[in-house]
């Protein structure tokens, strides 16, 4: 399920990633930080991807841009964007940072925008909304942008993206929770190892059974438990 080296999962014939944040830059540029321009080099890596996998659909669970209102320069780079994966499937599952995409990417056919997605009987929802009603067996989520805090052998600390994969309960019934780490590398990553306060965000990601939760790196290395790994 999990694409080897990449924050992206693969069902079937159809390619999964969260959290692109479209535009990201700009909150950079406001605090006075250069990094160039992204979306090319995202496009770029979707484009890998989605030929590596011989793929022909991807699904993007939320977060497709960045800015909650979309300036000039957030259009013209979601229109770069998408007109770069014109020929492919694209379904968007909205997430908290999507507001008004529907009428931004009104003129991309190929483009369908849902709440939620369910394939092969796994639920897709970006993870800003409680769901109080699920009949498949597993979820997967974006929104928390997840890694986890590591120590070398010289004490240098740093943090790698991760796969969080553990436990909730709804209606009294256990499923299994995926939350994905973001495709965007830069946005900030929170260790999950070293939450403040202890929570993730999202009424989805707060029902796991975060202690006995299993973490994968995007290599596929599995470090354990987080329980095992706490307050490195």
């Amino acid at each position: 399920m999990f694409v080897k080296n990449w924050p992206a999962v693969k069902l079937k014939k159809t390619v999964i990633i969260a959290d692109l944040h479209i535009g990201i830059e700009r909150k950079f540029w406001k605090n006075n930080i250069t990094v160039p321009k992204q979306t090319k080099s995202l496009a770029k890596r979707v484009l890998t991807l989605i030929k590596n996998l011989k793929t022909k659909r991807m699904i993007v669970v939320g977060d497709v841009k960045d800015a909650l209102y979309s300036k000039d320069f957030d259009k013209q780079e979601l229109f770069y964007f998408f007109e770069k994966l014109k020929n492919y499937e694209i379904i968007i599952v909205k997430g908290n940072h999507d507001g008004n995409l529907e009428k931004e990417l009104a003129q991309f056919t190929s483009i369908k925008i849902v709440p939620s997605f369910s394939i092969d009987h796994i639920l897709l929802t970006h993870g800003h909304k409680n769901i109080t009603k699920c009949s498949e067996q597993t979820i997967i989520i974006g929104h928390n942008h997840l890694g986890v805090k590591l120590k070398d052998a010289l004490g240098g600390i740093f943090i790698e993206p991760c796969w969080v994969v553990g436990n909730i309960k709804i209606e009294g019934e256990k499923k299994k929770l995926i939350i994905m780490p973001p495709f965007n590398q830069l946005c900030g990553l929170t260790p999950v190892n070293n939450l403040e306060g202890g929570k993730l965000l999202g009424p989805i990601a707060k029902k796991i059974d975060i202690k006995a939760a299993k973490i994968y790196l995007v290599d596929g290395t599995y470090l354990g438990r987080l329980k095992d790994i706490e307050n490195q």
